[in-house]
């Protein structure tokens, strides 16, 4: 199971279980929200969507997540006048 702190406001967010995310802030207060923000239960009402779909969203397929990052690494090679042959093609 997936776990981040919010760098910001230090709100811990944990996936619990598939689809839902239970967010606890610094003074103990919680909640439990679905990765779209949908709340769920705790005196915690609201959370932070952007950290809900990170912590609780699902995974891309291993195969997308590999062409994603060749690509990510092909633009940065592009860049800077390189070449980058990809483990992947």
């Amino acid at each position: 199971m997936r776990k981040r702190r919010e760098a910001l406001s230090g709100d811990l967010y944990e996936e619990i279980e598939p689809g839902k995310v239970k967010v606890t802030s610094e003074d103990g207060t919680w909640g439990v929200f679905r990765p779209d923000g949908e709340w769920l239960e705790g005196e915690r009402t609201q959370a932070d969507l952007h950290m809900l779909v990170w912590v609780g969203g699902q995974n891309l397929p291993e195969s997308n997540r590999a062409s994603v990052r060749a690509a990510a690494l092909q633009r940065v090679a592009d860049k800077l006048g390189g070449k980058f042959a990809s483990k992947t093609s």
